[in-house]
């Protein structure tokens, strides 16, 4: 599937908007746990080794990294824009559907609910994405952190589990 403008344009208003979302694996938590609350799907997530993940939102990000308006660092998987590529500009000001909009808007909620100690934490967010994602799967939360449980198996994921629970049952109240 070949990518669009409007999608480049809004990873980067995304990326631009959102000082929090540090690297690939933030960016596409953070995605995921906003596309679920605002009950919008513009790129569809998949249960993958390190929870939900996006195919299409990975090959929108690589193609960012190759046209260089990203910069991404493989060493620690850092994301920046790259203010010195001058198509930047032209990303950043395209006008964005009421879709993309209501996306943008859930993502700053989704940050603001977490906070930025969670945000900052990819390994956090790892763990409370793919546990809303088993959660809306299973129906039920004690459920959905035994499948977590059994997935990630490792024994130090059980009290960090225990501790973001109260992150999860906040996202599905709200």
């Amino acid at each position: 599937m070949p990518i669009t403008s409007n999608q480049l344009a809004l990873l980067m208003k995304i990326i631009d908007e959102n000082k929090v979302i540090k690297t690939h694996k933030s960016l596409q938590k953070i995605i995921y746990l906003s596309q679920a609350q605002a009950k919008t799907s513009i790129w569809q997530f998949k249960w993958f080794h390190f929870g939900p993940f996006s195919p299409t939102l990975q090959t929108v990000f690589h193609t960012a990294v190759n046209y260089k308006l990203l910069k991404y660092s493989l060493k620690n998987g850092e994301i920046s824009i790259n203010r010195n590529n001058e198509l930047i500009e032209l990303y950043l000001g395209k006008k964005l559907s009421e879709r993309e909009l209501l996306l943008l808007k859930a993502i700053k909620s989704t940050i603001q609910k977490l906070g930025d100690k969670i945000c900052y934490n990819p390994e956090k967010l790892e763990l409370i994405a793919s546990l809303y994602y088993l959660y809306k799967k299973e129906g039920d939360l004690e459920k959905a952190k035994e499948l977590l449980f059994s997935l990630k198996n490792n024994a130090s994921y059980h009290d960090e589990i225990e501790v973001i629970s109260p992150q999860i049952i906040y996202l599905i109240k709200s």
